[in-house]
């Protein structure tokens, strides 16, 4: 609905974490536990089980368009870019999945990987470390994907679906601030062009609107608590220890719960919202507690918002490592958060806001809507005769 109030056609791809769930009989939140333990649970259980039906469904939306443009996820779209003999735009929403030997991603599934490495020698070692990865990937997954590339006339292909390399007619985009951009990462077909910062805000309204602007209006700036839509059903003890800890430093609070059931105490100085929009919240808040996700990390930079992550799973470690790096904000591990080290980085995270505020800066400057426009033109200038549309 959001895409269409747009003026932009909106076809559901599908399935989404709900069918997905039904097909393996658990419930979301076991779901969401599986994610975090095999980062590459959800491709396998969410992706792949349904690729003939989404290519299949792109194939048929695809019939006039010039040019296919798809995330992480959207492993049908080479497909069909290949069987349509269209150039293909390939998005990396997260830093965590460009793996550069210079600056790999911080992550459970990769504990070997040398961070930051000083020498050649580590270099070496983290390529052979990510060519390995690609390669098991590639292995375990080869028999979904090329079943459908072969119903569509491709030839079979030995990559690692999650994260593709773009060829000649193909382009990769970073779309993430480069101030959480690895090192070394960008060449001439992928390029960083900075964060998509949209959040809803022009369609967020009614009874919800209102409480939020009367409660940011009603006293002192809050503090916000989120673990966002999916984390939520992971962690039965966030929002309890939360509610403590600024329950002891005295500060209003805010809890962002995605739709999740909390037990929270009803107070003039708490509001419990399903959803709120970061650029309308965060300018307004003291302080941010969250899992990580990249948008919420990149919409507190852009607030010059200090932030506290606590991340569960996937590239939100990564994300974390990065703001830390930054100086913009302060990580707690899932298992070491508690009403006591919660107070303790709120009181440290103070400290971050001068580093927050450079940030904002900068994403504010880095202008992704005309760095994308420009690179998929020149693109599509490129393309090789046949490609080209009369």
């Amino acid at each position: 609905a959001l895409i269409e109030q747009a003026g932009v056609e909106a076809l559901p791809l599908g399935p989404g974490v709900e069918a997905s769930c039904a097909r393996l009989n658990i419930s979301k939140q076991s779901f969401v536990s599986e994610v975090a333990k095999d980062g590459a649970f959800y491709f396998k259980n969410a992706v792949l089980p349904f690729l003939e039906a989404t290519t299949e469904v792109l194939w048929r939306a695809s019939q006039d368009a010039d040019v296919i443009i798809t995330s992480t996820l959207g492993v049908s779209g080479r497909i069909v870019a290949e069987a349509r003999n269209l150039p293909h735009v390939y998005v990396k929403l997260q830093p965590g999945l460009v793996y550069s030997p210079y600056d790999p991603p911080v992550m459970k599934e990769f504990p070997s990987f040398r961070p930051l490495p000083q020498t050649e020698d580590d270099v070496a070692f983290n390529k052979r470390e990510i060519a390995m990865m690609h390669a098991a990937r590639a292995s375990s997954m080869a028999s979904i994907l090329n079943g459908v590339r072969a119903g569509y006339g491709l030839a079979p292909i030995d990559a690692d679906p999650i994260n593709q390399i773009p060829s000649a007619d193909r382009l990769a985009l970073g779309l993430f601030s480069n101030l959480l951009a690895p090192i070394g990462c960008e060449n001439d077909v992928f390029h960083v062009v900075g964060p998509s910062l949209y959040d809803k805000a022009e369609v967020f309204a009614g009874d919800e609107k209102q409480k939020l602007l009367g409660f940011l209006d009603a006293g002192a700036p809050p503090i916000v608590f989120t673990l966002g839509s999916l984390v939520s059903n992971l962690s039965s003890s966030f929002h309890t220890e939360s509610f403590e800890a600024a329950s002891k430093l005295e500060k209003r609070m805010i809890f962002l719960t995605g739709g999740a059931a909390l037990d929270i105490p009803s107070r003039d100085d708490v509001l419990v919202l399903d959803y709120a929009p970061y650029s309308m919240l965060l300018p307004a808040a003291e302080s941010i507690v969250h899992h990580g996700g990249v948008g919420t990390a990149q919409q507190a930079l852009a607030s010059a918002c200090p932030q506290v992550i606590v991340p569960h799973l996937g590239d939100q470690h990564d994300n974390a490592a990065r703001v830390a790096r930054l100086g913009a904000g302060v990580v707690i591990r899932p298992e070491d958060y508690n009403a006591g080290s919660a107070c303790d980085a709120l009181r440290h995270i103070r400290d971050t806001r001068p580093k927050a505020s450079l940030a904002a800066i900068h994403i504010k400057s880095e202008q992704s809507r005309q760095k994308i426009s420009a690179l998929i033109a020149r693109l599509l200038d490129t393309a090789s005769p046949q490609r080209r549309r009369a």
